[in-house]
């Protein structure tokens, strides 16, 4: 499971953890890799649900995990369950619950001084902030994360640099620090690039790609941001070479990536470009994703749905975008520069069609 989860075989190790009964198995302290000890078992299951936006799940795991740890009182499992469970509870938007968890990591990491646990942590605090829209204190933990220059990256197998310089490039577009967005995404490409491949070769070019995809829409951004006339075009084919190498590597040869939000910067890109039948073939790639994606993952906050969910609801108008509760689509409907208020006749048009 612990190999599974380093390669991004998030679904095979949920899989293999479901059938087993891993958790509830007695040889389980002795099995785990020498990355995981017996109490974090449970964090690395959970870690698995996370990443493939299962975070419902991942809390009850986390809650579970986090019951036996505080009844052994392991001052370091404890902290990083709470910042866990932090970073679950801000996907899942529950903001009251996700502050009630970093207010106690908060207290732990003032009598943790273990290098490891501690940069674990910030990154985790920083993740939940930054779904929570809180960018400047996302940053500012990511930054006390990333000042961390003797822990040996590569053992910590869950957050090696590359995810943090996109977070903290993630959290810097969101404010429009546009040359420090862009500088980390380079950064966290750089990182990837010099990797070795081995038996990884397929995960180090995914990577390479979501690099290269985020570093195109950061440019994108940039480049809209200025007025018309003082729009600099460099930008804008630095941003489409960078979207469409992204699309080489992800799906070209290979679909590395179920997530087609690629082709909407380069709908933008092109068409911006005056290339308008590119533009409008991007378009229709990005529409067809949609149709079939958004009625299985909550639009506000990217949940999986599942079939005894019975609180899920779809957008009055376009029947297409569906939400875990009523306050997420509230959250998506202006969200963004291309919101889903944008979209949504375009949407139902589309919906429309492709059923006629």
């Amino acid at each position: 499971v612990s190999r599974l989860k380093k390669s991004d075989q998030f679904n095979i190790a949920i899989q293999v953890m479901d059938k087993f009964d891993v958790l509830n198995l007695p040889m389980t302290k002795d099995a785990l890799l020498e990355h995981a000890r017996h109490d974090m078992a449970h964090c690395i299951f959970a870690g698995c649900l996370h990443d493939v936006n299962d975070f419902c799940r991942a809390i009850q795991i986390l809650e579970q995990g986090l019951e036996i740890v505080t009844e052994k009182n392991d001052t370091e499992c404890i902290n990083i369950y709470q910042t866990a469970l932090a970073r679950s509870h801000a996907s899942l938007r529950n903001d009251e619950k996700a502050h009630e968890y970093i207010d106690l990591t908060l207290e732990c990491l003032e009598k943790n001084t273990e290098i490891g646990g501690s940069y674990r942590c910030h990154c985790d605090v920083g993740e939940a902030y930054l779904s929570m829209e809180e960018y400047t204190k996302a940053i500012n933990f990511f930054e006390n994360a990333a000042s961390h220059k003797k822990i040996d990256y590569e053992s910590l197998c869950n957050y090696p640099l590359v995810p943090l310089y996109r977070c903290m490039g993630k959290a810097h577009l969101q404010i429009q620090s546009w040359d420090n967005s862009i500088s980390n995404y380079e950064k966290a490409l750089k990182q990837t690039n010099a990797m070795s491949g081995g038996s990884n070769t397929r995960i180090l070019e995914k990577k390479s790609g979501i690099s290269l995809m985020e570093l195109g829409r950061a440019r994108l951004e940039h480049y809209l941001s200025e007025p018309p006339k003082s729009r600099d075009e460099e930008i804008l084919q630095k941003a489409l070479s960078e979207s469409m190498d992204a699309k080489a590597i992800l799906f070209d040869k290979h679909t590395l990536t179920d997530d087609r939000s690629l082709f909407l910067d380069l709908a933008q890109e092109h068409f911006l470009l005056n290339n308008i039948e590119e533009a409008h073939k991007m378009l229709e790639e990005y529409l067809d994703f949609l149709i079939v994606t958004a009625p299985t993952q909550c639009h506000g906050c990217h949940q999986i749905w599942h079939k005894d969910e019975t609180d899920w609801q779809f957008c009055g108008d376009c029947a297409v975008i569906s939400v875990c509760r009523h306050a997420h689509h509230k959250l998506t409907w202006k969200r963004g520069r291309i919101s889903h208020k944008s979209i949504c006749s375009l949407l139902n048009g589309w919906r429309r069609m492709k059923k006629d």
